[in-house]
Parts: C-alpha cells; sequence; structure tokens
C-alpha cells in the first residue's frame, strides 16, 4: 500500500507501530487484545449490538458499568499525559522511541 500511496505523489505523515490479537468467540463477537506504543495492553470488544457485547462481557468477568469509552488519543492523554497535538505532530511512534514531552 505505502508503494501504491507514494506512487500516487501522497507524502507520508507518520508510522505508527501496533500490535493487536483478536479472538473470536461462537462467531459471534470478536475481542481484541491491542498493545500500542508506551502504554499498557487493553481489551477491546467491539461488535454491532451492545446486548452482545454485555452478554460476553460477563461472561469474561467484565464489569461492563466500569468500562472506559475512549480513543486511543485519550488513553495516551491520560496514561502518559501527553496531550492529541502533541501525539499527532509525531513523526515516529515505535516501541522503541519513547519521546520526551518538553514543557515550555
Amino acid at each position: 500500500m505505502v508503494n501504491i500511496f507514494r506512487k500516487l505523489w501522497l507524502n507520508e505523515k507518520s508510522y505508527q507501530e501496533t500490535y493487536r490479537e483478536v479472538w473470536e468467540i461462537n462467531n459471534e463477537i470478536e475481542i481484541m487484545i491491542d498493545l500500542w506504543p508506551w502504554l499498557n495492553p487493553y481489551i477491546e470488544i467491539e461488535w454491532e449490538n451492545e446486548e452482545v457485547v454485555k452478554k460476553y462481557s460477563n461472561l469474561l468477568w467484565f464489569d461492563y458499568n466500569n468500562w472506559i469509552f475512549w480513543t486511543s488519543f485519550q488513553v495516551y492523554e491520560k496514561e502518559l499525559w501527553l496531550d492529541y497535538e502533541f501525539i499527532n505532530s509525531l513523526k515516529e511512534i515505535t516501541f522503541d522511541n519513547i519521546p520526551r514531552k518538553i514543557n515550555t
């Protein structure tokens, strides 16, 4: 895909690594374990029907009432105090390059 975009004269803004494991239960729901650079792993459960998500969250002993509904940008800000503008300005986000935010 990168080569196709380059042939279309598109410029790469940034590069970000992530890892995701996807688990499926009964062809009914997917549960993802996400790992983003510098963050603790977290679980995502997504499906078209909220009732199915609640059903499987209970089966897996997750308390749906205590869930957090955030974007990855919000997790970066909450866990690392790195705001959206800072994260969005980085050219590379990898598991090896840990940024140091400088307060000015």
